[in-house]
């Protein structure tokens, strides 16, 4: 992990051409992190590396399209991007370059505020978590049905989105974080998911009744805080794994939660709910 200073950068190049001229040490094994405050002093540096990046943080970045472009175009390797910029946008040019990386794992969008769209995910069949935090302009999501070893989505402070996350190609989606989304106007299907293990919901402002698991018998933890407009708990109605459920300022709620079925459930906690209580 280095700042980007051409001493430094110089440093990092002649270690890594020693590591990759060792007989003990196979090129694919190394793995190197970025955090840049701009993009002109490690062009050299990158052009010389690409095959070896396989972790690439970009935090508090003077980056915009083209400079995202530059640094992920012929990067193939790359397993774990991270961006926090306000000069990207999903359509740009830099996001672009996601297409070519088949072998993407992990991506992680922050304070990207200018972000109106999502990037395609269309080439990147082996993504496994998935997460959008304080995207405040972002509109919608990914089409995720390229997506199928998808196992973590976090969607959190995206306060414009208005439409939950389509999970009908999201056989293996295991955590879903649905934090501050004050625009969603509804939840998302959750019995499309039969593996999901743990729902986090905050401050989701979505009215009418509470979200329904029935189908999700491998749900094990459910947190709801501060959804004030829902009217009903969560059905949870066989969701036979369940082991806990947390509820807490969901202040018009008048009907507790459905839970028959749950067959090793263990604890419910409940607080400023004021027509239902821990012993409902």
């Amino acid at each position: 992990n280095r700042d980007n200073t051409d001493k430094d950068l110089d440093e990092l190049s002649y270690y890594l051409n020693s590591l990759k001229k060792s007989m003990f040490l196979a090129e694919e094994r190394i793995k190197i992190s970025l955090y840049p405050s701009n993009t002109l002093n490690f062009q050299n540096f990158i052009n010389e590396n690409r095959l070896l990046i396989t972790v690439l943080n970009l935090y508090s970045c003077n980056l915009d399209e083209s400079s995202l472009q530059y640094l992920l175009k012929g990067t193939i390797n790359l397993t774990h991007l991270t961006i926090k910029s306000n000069k990207i946008n999903g359509d740009g040019i830099g996001l672009r370059e996601l297409k070519q990386l088949k072998r993407l794992k992990i991506f992680e969008a922050y304070y990207c505020s200018k972000m109106t769209n999502p990037p395609c995910f269309k080439g990147c069949p082996h993504l496994e978590q998935i997460t959008f935090e304080f995207c405040s302009a972002l509109q919608r999501l990914p089409d995720f049905r390229h997506n199928p070893n998808l196992q973590k989505l976090h969607i959190c402070y995206c306060v414009k989105l208005e439409n939950p996350p389509d999970l009908r190609h999201l056989p293996d989606l295991r955590i879903l974080r649905m934090k501050a989304c004050s625009a969603m106007k509804s939840f998302p299907n959750f019995s499309a998911c039969p593996k999901l293990e743990t729902v986090d919901l905050f401050k989701t402002l979505v009215f009418g009744s509470g979200p329904d698991f029935r189908g999700c018998s491998l749900l094990r933890e459910v947190k709801m805080n501060y959804c004030p407009n829902i009217t009903s708990g969560p059905n949870l109605t066989g969701c036979s794994n369940l082991r806990s459920l947390e509820m807490h300022d969901c202040i018009n709620v008048i009907s507790g939660p459905l839970i028959e079925g749950c067959v090793n459930f263990m604890c419910m906690k409940i607080d400023n709910c004021p027509s239902i209580s821990n012993d409902a």
